[in-house]
Formats: structure tokens, sequence, C-alpha cells
């Protein structure tokens, strides 16, 4: 349940949803949240799909900020429901471990009216040569292209996500998809110079070349029109940060 809004709050420029499932993200998203707090004509929404609604105890530290639980595998499902909840003219779709300072989205807020969509600069937090060719080729190749991933922390305006047609509710890849969309409605996207720092987690857990690998891999299953949760179950198999499949 949303906590409520007063009628005396005016409608925010900007709107951050975060789409949380994974307890082990609290302290990131918190940090955050907190950063993000200090900004004016900005609100913050979680939708949360996290077992006993972990993330819900943010309600009673942040001001201007949205708390909805929805039962679901699917993160395009929770940035939808974000999306329709948010009162901001932009959405900044904020990936749950990704983080970016509070000077970049202050500066992003002052120049909003020269974009149509786009992200941050992508960066991980460990330092290693295919990490940073990762990095390279996202920031140069893959979004200029118009592939922006969702750790990019993509952005656009309400307007724009509620016309450019309907996100299905899948399980993975919702952000190649959005980006599809979006790129078919307004043209290439920008890629603004602030750092968006991601977590390697994913990289660390599984090892960096078996982990790159499988994403090569899925990227020619999704290619394939591939099950979407067929695909997410072998991409969540041993980290669980976004689904958990109980089969």
């Amino acid at each position: 349940m949303a906590r409520e809004i007063s009628s005396l709050e005016s409608l925010r420029k900007l709107s951050i949803i975060i789409p949380t499932f994974n307890p082990t993200d609290f302290d990131l998203i918190q940090a955050n949240i907190t950063s993000y707090s200090s900004l004016e004509n900005v609100e913050i929404i979680i939708v949360d799909s996290s077992q006993d609604r972990f993330y819900e105890r943010l309600l009673n530290e942040h001001d201007h900020l949205q708390y909805f639980w929805c039962e679901t595998n699917s993160r395009a499902a929770r940035l939808n429901m974000g999306a329709d909840k948010a009162r901001g003219e932009w959405l900044l779709l904020h990936h749950p471990r990704s983080s970016l300072k509070a000077s970049a989205v202050a500066q992003f807020l002052v120049n909003a009216h020269l974009y149509l969509w786009g992200g941050f600069t992508h960066k991980f937090d460990m330092d290693h040569p295919l990490l940073k060719f990762t990095s390279w080729y996202s920031n140069k190749v893959r979004g200029p292209r118009g592939i922006i991933y969702l750790d990019h922390c993509l952005f656009c305006k309400k307007e724009d996500y509620q016309k450019m047609g309907t996100v299905p509710a899948v399980d993975i890849f919702e952000d190649t998809i959005i980006s599809k969309l979006l790129l078919k409605r307004l043209g290439p996207p920008v890629i603004l110079d602030d750092v968006s720092l991601t977590s390697s987690i994913r990289f660390k857990t599984n090892g960096v070349l078996k982990q790159a690998l499988l994403n090569q891999y899925l990227k020619i299953l999704f290619s394939l029109s591939s099950d979407h949760k067929k695909m997410n179950k072998i991409y969540e198999k041993k980290t669980k940060l976004n689904s958990n499949y109980k089969k």
C-alpha cells in the first residue's frame, strides 16, 4: 500500500523508479534514496517484489517516497507499475544495484529539456579488463545504436513511456525491449557523461569470463525469441537478484 501523498504536494519534475527484490541490495538502495532525497522536484518510487515487503520500512525514513508491492518475477512489471504511479514529467528507471551522484541527477534536471531519452555512462565497481571493455562497448557502441540497459539508469518522459507501446511483463531483457520501443518513437538516445556505477556481483559470484559468456549466450537466445522465463531462470540460477523461481 502506498504512503498517502498530501494534496499540497505539487507535481514533481522527476520520478526515480527503483524496482526492488533482493534484501541484500538494501544498504545501497537506502544510501541512494538518502542522497536523492536532498533534491527538489524529485520523487522516489519503490516497486517491490521482495519477500515480506522488506523495503516497505524505508517509508518511515524518507519524505517524497512512494512504496508499492507486487508479487512478480518480472522487473518489467515493476517498472510499468512505477511509471503508472509516477507524478513526474520525467522517469528515471533506476537499476537497484547502480548508483548516481545526487549532483548528476541535479544536472540532469537542469538540462532535461535538451534530451528525448537516454542514460548515464556505465561503469562497473570492479576493476577488470573485460568489465572495462564491456562498459566501453555499452557506452560507445551499443548505447549510441539505441540499446540502453537498465544499469545506465535509463530516462525518458513519462508521456513517451506511455505512448511508446505496451512493455510486456517479461522476466528478462525488459530494458532491451524498452530501448527498442523508445528508439522507434524518438530516435537515438543520449548518454550523459556522469557515471552510473554498477555492482559487479554477478561477475564476482559466477566468475568474470563465465558470466560474460553467459550474457552473450542469453542475448543469442533472446534474438531467437526464446521463452523469457527459461532465459531468466538460467540468468538467476545462483544469484536470485531480480527473481526467484520455486521450481
